[in-house]
């Protein structure tokens, strides 16, 4: 075998490991459920940041670049393997799905569920396969990537819903879903392979970029004296407060687009129940 695919799988398998068990965790579970699929999400996640974003923590993907082999060559090597990675995930998926679906039983309403269940799936694979990429060879780190690869599908897909909910059909708006999600899906797989085949040593960073302090602290710093006369236990809890914060941001931008797809959920059964007769 040849030695950069054998380095490839190395590198996505314990991320696929992790990714399969939880595309497994489906079969247990009812076939409509889109919170336990949500779960595949975040392995197909976690697998797509893992081709690039681990070269760059480990900092070896200058070293990559700077091989004597084509970049062509390695650009190949990266999305077959990964989309073979894929492809085994989402079969894995599938066979838990069609276990889950035949030992249920499932009426009408809830066959529609597992069929819009299905098409979610298929549209957040091929998203997320495409945001690993042009996230992480864009910013050269995971935790920026990770918000970026899980909000940017997210913001997109809220919002589609939340605008089309209440004035069309399910199948309009899957319909509107799979344009708005194929048109992100191949944007980020053209800027993915723009920014690869342009990859420098160091990634832009954008300049510096600082993140305003907090009035509370600033206003504590000023009129503090040179005198310790207290443990820093403040100076400690303001240090993690401020390391956490993009964290933090990411975490509460996340809960609101879960809220927002919460919201279209609600207005969609809404609209299915019919008036009440006088």
């Amino acid at each position: 075998m040849n030695p950069l695919v054998k380095k490839e799988i190395r590198l996505l398998l314990p991320s696929w490991s992790v990714a399969v068990l939880l595309a497994m965790v489906q079969g247990i579970t009812r076939p409509y459920d889109f919170y336990v699929a949500s779960l595949l999400f975040f392995g197909l996640t976690i697998m797509a940041l893992t081709t690039i974003g681990r070269e760059a923590s480990l900092n070896t993907f200058s070293l990559l670049m700077s091989q004597p082999a084509e970049r062509m060559r390695i650009w190949q090597t990266k999305l077959s393997v990964l989309a073979v990675a894929f492809l085994i995930v989402l079969a894995v998926w599938l066979v838990a799905f069609g276990i889950a679906f035949f030992n249920s039983s499932v009426d009408a309403d809830a066959a529609e569920n597992s069929y819009n269940l299905f098409i979610a799936i298929c549209l957040i694979g091929t998203a997320t396969f495409t945001g690993g990429l042009w996230t992480t060879l864009l910013l050269r780190q995971i935790a920026g990537a990770f918000w970026l690869t899980l909000l940017v599908p997210a913001v997109l897909a809220g919002s589609t819903a939340g605008f089309l909910a209440a004035n069309h059909s399910d199948n309009a708006m899957v319909a509107v879903l799979c344009v708005v999600l194929g048109i992100y899906s191949v944007g980020g797989f053209l800027f993915a392979r723009w920014l690869f085949f342009r990859a420098q040593d160091v990634g832009w960073s954008g300049g510096v970029i600082p993140i305003p302090d907090w009035k509370l602290f600033g206003a504590r710093s000023e009129n503090a004296v040179s005198t310790r006369s207290r443990k820093p236990v403040f100076a400690l809890i303001k240090k993690e407060l401020q390391l956490h914060q993009v964290t933090l941001m990411g975490a509460a931008d996340c809960w609101r687009s879960t809220s927002a797809f919460s919201c279209c959920g609600s207005i969609t059964t809404l609209a299915r129940i019919p008036p009440v007769k006088p």
